[in-house]
């Protein structure tokens, strides 16, 4: 008998899908996996990887299907949305695929551990396989606000009970699926509560070792060989688990649960081998010489931007599969704590590497950021001087974060000698086009030829002469001088699409809106967010923009400044072990200081 897996895998997840595919290959003798793909990166991954008995669905095939579940996409985030996904997934594969006679929906969080048998046994021949979250004693109160069952393990035969409920589920997720407690309701757990009652054919699995979750594992004993009460361990729902980069896992994110020694070594440890072995499989498959990867990036950072320019190299991490960046540090601090961190895929280039004569006499009469400004061109020549492997290069300032995959920018400098970008300015900042211009230095692109040389060579002359935070003649800090690129040589691209360099300056009247897994403005996928003028002032205090109040959706606060403030609360959390004075990395400290748009993010460990 073959079986039917499947599972959504995003670009965040790739690794857990991969984990879980092998726990299949390792423990079934017969199956197919079917993986919903949730944007092109995790498709692209996959596809690359060649996986004998899988079957990949770009998301964009179900939506096609199901124009509602695009239209409910909108409003989800991506958890939101993985989970509205489900009940369209199981009816997309039952009727493009007509020889398959039952699924066994599995989170990619999930891994098996033994021989999947005991799931068909108890599902015998029923039309709907289910598992309780089985919480007990004090811990009780829980179905009540997040649902008996736990839709991390479904399963429908190809019936008319399977075909009715899952119609009915359809309707509900795309109608309501949130990550919030609101009238009843949470995600699409809460829907599953009457199926006994309301569908024929349900069946609830009995075994504790199908589906068992950290939530529930305090209540028994774990034994040896993956054995809980004497009964083999057969699927594991490692919800919670966290891969925090450079061999750092939190096996928990939800509550710090006291893991038994035995329990981490049986049960967690497996796990941890299973997504190292799961990432080294993906990299093996993407990665390229060292300075020579697919995406080369490189930035400017002090200590007081360093939460920020931790949160950029996240982001990188999260949305490329072969990638270096160069990091020039404007203070010994930001360097030895970056040092500290032994950070994979990063070069770290001391200020004094790249400065000469010219450069340190201008700097006693600089601000420290227009120094920054001054540095940019001197930054990227010395990157394509001293690395010769480096084809393209992006410099992006520190305070941008990626929402996805960077490859229109890189795609765009295939074809062009400089990428710019332009400011996109909104009704109510267009009369900054006279004092700043089109485009924007905060990105900016050249791929290596000897006219992107001379570009950078003239950038840099002009830079030393003057760089100021004033408007003279023409010129305002580094910026007005990439005009010049525009008019006399026909070689530069100005990407007007707002999703390359979005910001609080362009935002203004756009609709903001998830589909997918991924973040539209106006139409346009986000790439790149500037958050300008984000104040850190504490370790979860933020001002999302400190000039004056935002003029911006709540959608785009929830879905871009929110995640974004989490991120640096997380950035900080990694310094803390490196310097005494925290304070040193708050940029809005200073006396009188009064918060425009203050934030102030709960719940972070």
């Amino acid at each position: 008998m073959i079986h039917y897996y499947c599972s959504i895998a995003s670009s965040e997840y790739k690794y857990k899908v991969l984990a879980l595919y092998n726990s299949m290959v390792k423990h079934d003798k017969g199956f197919t996996f079917f993986i919903i793909c949730m944007g092109d990166e995790a498709l692209a991954s996959f596809a690359a990887l060649k996986l004998e008995n899988t079957v990949l669905i770009p998301v964009s095939a179900i939506e096609s299907a199901y124009p509602e579940l695009a239209e409910a996409g909108k409003t989800r985030n991506p958890k939101e949305y993985a989970w509205t996904v489900k009940p369209s997934a199981f009816l997309y594969i039952f009727n493009n695929y007509n020889h398959i006679d039952h699924i066994l929906w599995l989170d990619g969080d999930t891994m098996f551990l033994s021989d999947p048998g005991p799931i068909y046994l108890e599902w015998g021949r029923h039309s709907i396989l289910l598992t309780e979250e089985r919480y007990t004693g004090k811990h009780a109160y829980l179905s009540r606000i997040y649902g008996i069952y736990n839709t991390g393990l479904l399963g429908f035969k190809r019936d008319a009970n399977s075909f009715e409920c899952l119609k009915w589920f359809q309707s509900k997720v795309n109608e309501w699926c949130y990550d919030r407690i609101e009238n009843g309701l949470w995600s699409d757990q809460m829907y599953v509560n009457d199926w006994p009652k309301r569908f024929k054919g349900v069946t609830v699995i009995k075994n504790p070792g199908i589906n068992m979750t950290p939530f529930i594992l305090w209540r028994f004993t774990v034994e040896e060989k993956w054995h809980v009460d004497a009964r083999r361990l057969v699927l594991f729902h490692y919800y919670g688990f966290r891969y925090a980069g450079r061999n750092d896992y939190e096996l928990c994110t939800y509550k710090n649960w006291g893991f038994s020694k035995e329990v981490v070594r049986s049960i967690y440890m497996p796990y941890i081998s299973a997504c190292e072995a799961a990432l080294r499989q993906l990299e093996q498959e993407t990665a390229d010489d060292k300075h020579n990867a697919r995406y080369c990036f490189c930035t400017l950072t002090t200590l007081e931007y360093l939460p920020k320019c931790l949160a950029l190299l996240d982001s990188i991490e999260s949305h490329t599969d072969s990638f270096h960046i160069w990091i020039c540090c404007m203070d010994d601090t930001a360097y030895d704590i970056l040092s500290g961190m032994r950070l994979e895929n990063v070069t770290l280039i001391k200020i004094s590497e790249i400065e000469d004569n010219s450069l340190r006499a201008v700097k006693k009469n600089r601000k420290d950021y227009e120094y920054c400004w001054t540095l940019k061109a001197p930054l990227m020549l010395h990157i394509f001087e001293k690395y010769e492997n480096v084809a393209s290069l992006l410099y992006l300032d520190a305070d941008i974060y990626l929402f996805s995959r960077p490859d229109r920018c890189f795609k765009a400098l295939e074809r062009h000698t400089v990428l710019l970008t332009h400011h996109n300015f909104s009704q109510h900042y267009k009369h900054l086009y006279r004092k700043k211009g089109r485009s924007n230095a905060g990105i900016i692109g050249f791929r290596r030829c000897g006219t992107a040389l001379s570009y950078l060579k003239w950038w840099r002359k002009k830079c030393i002469e003057w760089c100021f935070d004033v408007v003279s003649e023409g010129r305002f800090a580094d910026q007005k001088y990439l005009e010049n690129f525009l008019k006399p040589y026909g070689s530069a691209y100005l990407a007007e699409n707002i999703g390359m360099n979005a910001a609080v300056w362009n935002l203004e009247d756009k609709e903001v809106y998830c589909r997918g897994g991924n973040i539209f403005i106006g139409g346009d996928l986000l790439i790149f967010y500037h958050f300008s003028s984000f104040m850190i002032l504490g370790e979860k205090e933020f001002d999302l923009w400190k000039w004056d109040s935002l003029k911006v959706s709540g959608s785009a606060k929830e879905l871009i400044y929110l995640p974004y403030a989490r991120a640096i609360a997380e950035s900080i959390k990694k310094i803390k072990p490196y310097i005494n004075d925290l304070s040193k990395v708050y940029s809005g400290m200073n006396a009188g200081y009064r918060a425009s748009n203050l934030v102030i993010i709960e719940n972070m460990d």
